[in-house]
């Protein structure tokens, strides 16, 4: 057990017990741990169940989180005789555990936890929407991806959605009820660590060897950020013919990318991986846990992801004071206040994109005032413990209210 895992509380016969749902147990890893010392602080009981995982196994996870991961076989793609067995799998679960409260996140999550803990009646469900999957997709995946959301959210006696134009969105194709919908304040379920994590500062403090001498960049030259997994949803196409614009306008500049660039959904990219992978300027560090370190090398993210639901990068990236220029899309829009934190520009417009980073290249001090407002901002909207007591609150008012469908 690392110092950083969630610390654990006696647990007394007047607790709640919460089981979180998500498709894989790196989600668990990476947005959890804040919020199971918090309730644990506040007195529930916190169990989850995910599919085994790849990145991050669930027992490793568990261990990590000090709680019980009951392993599911959920997967990101559609099949229905392993998802019939994934929703046996889980009602078996709930019906031995019998929960109070069954938080559902990310689409998979969403519709077999809903379905399993409405066949079971759990009296509390939640339904957290991540982002929206079928913004990107065609015919008979995308009535599926909203065949699913429709489910998840009829299912739900709460819905959180992590954007305000998430929210739009489902509003628009008459997804959901509207009155079950919350949005954590200006959007995102778990804000930001801007006071401490990505704090620049304390960055610099926390890693002496830094990044741009691990890596071969000079102090001086221009570096470029992506921060992602390599995949056609999230623009790599696009951040191809960026980036060779801005090459061209500075020969000296560089591109540091940080993400998974193994997934198996990842689309028809191999040939623009290659490019970048042949690109001496081009520096791919991987999936990397202290991606802090990295950011504190950047100028500026570029972000040309088709669909999002609140991007934790641009949060990240705008807590260590540097500006983003992203496509204008759902998900994007909620964290990038155009000409105010950065600049939005119209999806897929590589052209478009390429002249806001050039433009930031030319001007430094433009680029730094949109980062320090950018951090004055994510400060004074995205402070985590403010989404904590709000998730908090909203587990109190359902618990007293024991609403059934």
């Amino acid at each position: 057990m690392t110092s950083d895992s969630p610390t654990d509380i006696s647990e007394g016969p007047s607790q709640p017990l919460v089981v979180q749902i998500t498709t894989v147990p790196q989600t668990l890893y990476r947005l959890f741990p804040a919020v199971i010392t918090f309730l644990k602080q506040k007195d529930y009981k916190i169990k989850a169940i995910s599919s085994a995982g790849s990145w991050k196994k669930s027992d490793e996870v568990a261990e990590f989180l000090n709680i019980e991961i009951g392993e599911v076989n959920l997967s990101r793609s559609f099949s229905p005789v392993r998802d019939f067995v994934a929703l046996l799998q889980t009602m078996r679960m709930l019906r031995r555990w019998r929960p109070e409260i069954v938080h559902c996140h990310t689409p998979k999550g969403g519709l077999i936890g809903g379905l399993a803990s409405w066949l079971v009646r759990v009296p509390c469900r939640i339904y957290t929407v991540r982002g929206l999957p079928h913004t990107t997709a065609t015919g008979v995946m995308r009535f599926l991806l909203l065949t699913s959301e429709r489910v998840s959210c009829a299912m739900a006696h709460r819905i959180i959605l992590v954007s305000p134009s998430v929210r739009d969105e489902l509003i628009s194709l008459r997804i959901g009820d509207r009155a079950k919908m919350v949005v954590p304040g200006s959007g995102s379920a778990q804000g930001v660590d801007a006071d401490r994590r990505f704090d620049p500062v304390q960055v610099r403090s926390r890693y002496p060897a830094s990044a741009r001498s691990e890596l071969g960049i000079a102090e001086s030259d221009f570096v470029v950020g992506f921060v992602g997994r390599l995949t056609r949803d999230k623009g790599v196409k696009e951040l191809w013919e960026t980036w060779q614009r801005v090459r061209e306008f500075s020969p000296d500049s560089h591109l540091v990318i940080a993400g998974a660039n193994n997934e198996p959904r990842r689309g028809d990219v191999d040939e623009v991986l290659e490019s970048l992978n042949q690109d001496t300027h081009v520096h791919i560090v991987g999936n990397v846990e202290a991606i802090e370190k990295y950011y504190v090398a950047m100028d500026l993210l570029l972000f040309p992801s088709y669909r999002e639901g609140f991007s934790n990068a641009i949060l990240e990236a705008s807590a260590m004071a540097m500006p983003t220029v992203a496509f204008d899309v759902v998900g994007c829009r909620d964290g990038v206040r155009d000409g105010v934190t950065g600049f939005l520009v119209p999806v897929h417009d590589s052209n478009a994109m390429a002249d806001r980073v050039i433009q930031l290249c030319r001007d430094g001090k433009m680029r730094r005032q949109l980062g320090r407002d950018a951090r004055e901002w994510v400060l004074r909207e995205f402070q985590p413990s403010d989404r904590l007591v709000m998730l908090e609150q909203e587990y109190s008012t359902l618990l007293s209210k024991r609403i059934t469908l």
